[in-house]
């Protein structure tokens, strides 16, 4: 998120605590409301809207594009698949173990094959 975003954000908790509180009155006993801010304050509904609007594009935007991804266990090279299959002990790791013993173990190979030549 931008600067901006987070701004509107922050701006936004109070607005929406103060609706959260509304809501719960009004659950029981009804609720009526009538907003009259002066010109200085009369943009802040627009910080909500803001904060609104673009939080749940962008929550969109990043869920639709992990959907397309596709599995998060998924191969990255052959190098990756090769050790997965010389391990098989990692196939159901917590991915950073994963990265972090494939890295391991490229570092390995690079050491050996610098010490045989």
């Amino acid at each position: 998120m931008t600067r901006f975003d987070k701004i509107c954000a922050i701006l936004s908790i109070p607005i929406g605590a103060f609706f959260l509180v509304l809501g719960i009155i009004g659950l029981f006993a009804g609720s009526n409301a009538n907003f009259s801010l002066p010109p200085v304050l009369g943009f802040l509904p627009f910080f909500l809207g803001w904060s609104m609007c673009v939080t749940l594009i962008r929550f969109w935007r990043k869920s639709s594009a992990a959907d397309a991804s596709g599995d998060d266990k998924a191969v990255y090279s052959e190098h990756f698949a090769r050790f997965l299959r010389l391990h098989p002990e990692f196939r159901s790791a917590d991915s950073r173990l994963q990265w972090a013993a494939f890295h391991r173990w490229i570092n390995d190979q690079g050491k050996r094959s610098e010490n045989q030549s």
